[in-house]
């Protein structure tokens, strides 16, 4: 099932200095204000502890709540 969300960036790097960013869980509050901590590497198979706001805006209302996740598994790795 598609959720139907996307996010398209340009960033002027190179794709390697990006995946080391994207790659490295403990930077992810760096680049998306939603998460507050990730502990993962993403190794496929890997169990990821995740900490985010999750914010769903319905007319007239925004909610926001935190939200825990601990032990989630990575579905795969970048391709090389």
């Amino acid at each position: 099932m598609n959720s139907g969300y996307s996010v398209r960036r340009t960033i002027a790097a190179p794709p390697e200095q990006v995946w080391v960013l994207l790659a490295d869980g403990s930077r992810s509050p760096e680049w998306n204000p939603s998460v507050l901590s990730l502990d993962a590497t993403f190794t496929p198979g890997e169990r990821i502890r995740v900490a985010a706001i999750l914010t769903r805006t319905i007319p007239g209302m925004t909610e926001s709540s935190g939200q825990y996740a601990d032990g989630l598994r990575a579905a795969a790795a970048r391709a090389g």
